[in-house]
């Protein structure tokens, strides 16, 4: 097949070319042979068109988890088979399906095979694969060991996965059964009422209190619809901008967490993400202060920020993290305990993941059984809303008929 190259010669000038070779390996090989040092090597149908370019500029899809962790295990696998990483990088590029992806792996192998280090063409990425993804590379190559960093970054995206897709399942059917039952109120307001409404208007007859109230509200709301929404609008829009703020969103979580059932279920969740985390970067070889600056950037909870800030200030004063985690109130109980424990025999990293994987499968078991708790709770809510309605119009209506027999 045709492979077109891109190298460097031994003097440092660079050379571009068209090769016949049955794999991108074999071409590698033969251009070593040269004295070429090889950069970039597509196969013909690679090749970028216009076409393809544009496409990719302004249609470029989003990198995800899963593609990453797909990546990340490819890399682990190739590594481990003693496959040297520029060419690991240039293999899963070529069978990358993600534009964005692929344009940003055939970056790092060029910077890699041309002298840059692994974790120096990472930095330069770091918008695909995150700060902390970065670091932890940065300190696995310092260690030598970036086979058993990148597996432990694997592990990490694998469980975060895990965890979305158990929340998502888990609520994704009072979502739809709270979105069913709205729409079923918007029907009966806009189109079952309003002919009950004249029904009662040909026959002269007042209706009860509660129909009246129903008749009244469904009329304002055909009348002005336009002007309804877009209070509606408006509000959400403002709701949105206000959340937003420092006050509001601080005022959120302290509520959040503080609910009964919600408050054990976000605890346990954003805890266990957290100390996985801190777990993974530390047993990567990141330093204490500079992973807790990592996850500060991650976790959206304005709780957790303040208290990773506040475990950062007592390392730097040379004091442990345990006695600041124990004065948080929304920090799982007994978590300060074995993290104080685990300073103590210097097995910090390996104890925050322990702990971290048990509190989010702790959090994933939460969350099944608060979404069991809604759906009846829903089924229920919207019984009466719906029976309040329908009887608000048949019982009048029964009262007519009733009237009528005599």
């Amino acid at each position: 097949m045709q492979i077109n190259y891109t190298a460097k010669t031994l003097r440092g000038e660079t050379s571009a070319g068209v090769l016949d070779a049955d794999t991108i390996a074999l071409a590698r090989q033969m251009l070593r042979d040269r004295g070429l040092f090889p950069l970039q090597m597509t196969t013909a149908s690679d090749a970028r068109t216009p076409v393809r370019v544009i496409r990719q500029s302004f249609f470029a899809p989003r990198v995800t988890k899963p593609e990453l962790m797909l990546l990340t295990s490819q890399l682990v696998i190739m590594c481990r088979a003693g496959v040297d990483l520029p060419e690991a990088l240039q293999n899963v590029s070529t069978n990358c399906r993600n534009p964005t992806l692929k344009q940003s792996l055939l970056d790092l192998y060029q910077n890699v095979a041309g002298g840059l280090s692994f974790s120096a063409a990472m930095k330069k990425q770091s918008h695909i694969f995150g700060e902390a993804y970065v670091a932890s590379i940065a300190a696995g190559e310092a260690s030598g060991k970036v086979p058993e960093v990148l597996a432990r970054m694997s592990e990490m995206l694998r469980n975060e996965i895990k965890l979305q897709t158990t929340v998502k399942a888990a609520m994704t059917y009072p979502v739809v059964l709270m979105g069913v039952c709205v729409l079923v109120i918007a029907a009966l307001l806009l189109f079952v009422l309003p002919n009950f409404e004249r029904v009662f208007q040909d026959m002269g007859v007042t209706p009860p209190a509660s129909t009246q109230m129903l008749l009244s509200l469904s009329g304002e709301i055909r009348r002005h619809l336009g002007m309804w929404v877009g209070i509606a609008v408006g509000a959400m829009g403002i709701g949105y901008r206000l959340f937003w703020t420092e006050t509001v969103r601080r005022s959120c979580d302290n509520l959040a967490m503080r609910t009964a059932v919600l408050g054990e279920v976000l605890q346990s969740l954003v805890a266990g993400r957290l100390f996985v985390m801190l777990g993974t970067m530390l047993q990567s070889g990141v330093p204490l202060v500079q992973s807790l600056q990592l996850c500060r950037s991650a976790i959206r909870s304005l709780n957790y920020r303040q208290l990773l800030d506040d475990m950062q200030e007592e390392v730097l004063n040379g004091r442990g993290i345990g006695r600041t985690l124990n004065k948080a109130n929304f920090v799982p109980a007994g978590v300060a305990q074995m993290v104080g424990t685990a300073e103590q025999s210097g097995k910090l990293g390996t104890v925050m993941q322990l702990v971290g994987e048990y509190y989010e499968a702790e959090g994933q078991r939460k969350i099944q059984e608060l979404a069991k708790l809604l759906e009846p709770l829903i089924i229920i809510v919207m019984g009466v809303v719906v029976a309040f309605v329908v009887a608000s119009i048949m019982l009048p209506m029964l009262d007519i008929s009733t009237m009528a027999g005599q």
